[in-house]
C-alpha cells in the first residue's frame, strides 16, 4: 500500500491498517509550507519532515519521526522520571545499531529499572499521540506501508479508532489558536509582563517567565508537564489573542541540557 496524502489521508490509512489487522511499517513523509517567517522577518526553509508508525495487529505499537536519532524527544520525556543522566550514560557506554534506536533505549532503561513498566508504557503511549497529532495537521506528502515482522520485544499496543477519535478533537481545538497559536514548536515571548503579571497568580507568572526566557516551545512544555500539547495551547491562547504573549519559531534549536523547569 503506498500512494500520496493528496489521494488518501492518514486517518483512512490507520483505518485501512486497522481492519486488515495488519503488522507492518507505516512510512511518511511530509512537506509543510515553503518557509516560515521569523521574528526578524527572516524566512526560514522547512525540509521535508518523515515519521514511522510500527503496527502491530492492526494496533500501533509505536512512533518515530525525523528528531528521534538524536534523543531529544526522548530526552524531554525522560525529564519528569529523572532518567536523562541514566540515558546519556547507557548512549556513552554502547552503541544501539537498533532501526529503532529510541525504542531500544527505553527497553535498556526498563531492564535497568530506571523506568517503571507503567512509565515506560505512558512515555510511548505519548509518543504516538503526539506524532498523530502532527501527522492530522499534514496535508502533503507521500506515504508507503510495508508488511514487516512485529516490533519487538513488545510493551503495548494502542488501539487505533480510540486515537482517530481523540486526534480529530485535538487537531478541531487546535485550529482554534490560529492565527496567534499556530505551531507546537513555537515559543512565547511575554509582550506585556505587567498585565500578564497584574492578572496571573505569582507562582504561573514566575513560570511562564522563566519558559519565555529559556525560549521553552509548547511540545517541550508539554513533554516536560505530561500534558498534551493543546491543553496548553488553551491555556495560553487567551493571554496571546489580548497581545500579552507572542509566539514566534526559532530559527535554530540546540538542546538545554541544563534546563531547570520551575513546578506549576
Amino acid at each position: 500500500m503506498q500512494g500520496t496524502l493528496n489521494e488518501i489521508d492518514i486517518r483512512s490509512i490507520l483505518q485501512l491498517i486497522e481492519l486488515g489487522q495488519r503488522t507492518g511499517e507505516l512510512f511518511i513523509e511530509g512537506y509543510g509550507p515553503t518557509a516560515v517567517r521569523a521574528r526578524n522577518g527572516e524566512q526560514i526553509p522547512l525540509t521535508p519532515q518523515f515519521w514511522f508508525i510500527f503496527c502491530i495487529n492492526g494496533q500501533i505499537a509505536y512512533t518515530t519521526d525525523h528528531t528521534s536519532q538524536d534523543f531529544l524527544r526522548l530526552r524531554d520525556y525522560l525529564r519528569p522520571h529523572g532518567a536523562q543522566s541514566a540515558l546519556d550514560h547507557l548512549i556513552g557506554a554502547q552503541t544501539v545499531t537498533s532501526s529503532t534506536p529510541e525504542y531500544t533505549y527505553i527497553w535498556r532503561l526498563l531492564e535497568k529499572n530506571i523506568l517503571t513498566p507503567a512509565e515506560g508504557r505512558k512515555i510511548i503511549q505519548s509518543m504516538i499521540e503526539e506524532t498523530l497529532f502532527d501527522l492530522f495537521n499534514l496535508h502533503q506528502g507521500e506515504f508507503i506501508f510495508e508488511i514487516a515482522p512485529p516490533l519487538a520485544p513488545q510493551l503495548n499496543t494502542s488501539s487505533i479508532t480510540p486515537l482517530i477519535a481523540k486526534t480529530v478533537r485535538q487537531v478541531q481545538q487546535w485550529k482554534q489558536f490560529y492565527p496567534h497559536i499556530q505551531d507546537p514548536d513555537q515559543y512565547f515571548l511575554l509582550v506585556n509582563e505587567s498585565e500578564l503579571q497584574a492578572s496571573l497568580p505569582e507562582r504561573p507568572y514566575q513560570s511562564l517567565a522563566s519558559w519565555a526566557s529559556r525560549k521553552v516551545c509548547l511540545r517541550q512544555l508539554s513533554r516536560y508537564l505530561q500534558r498534551d500539547v493543546v491543553t496548553f495551547g488553551k491555556g495560553l491562547y487567551p493571554y496571546a489573542e489580548r497581545g500579552w504573549l507572542q509566539f514566534e519559531h526559532l530559527i535554530s534549536k540546540q538542546p538545554e541540557s541544563s534546563l531547570s523547569i520551575p513546578p506549576e
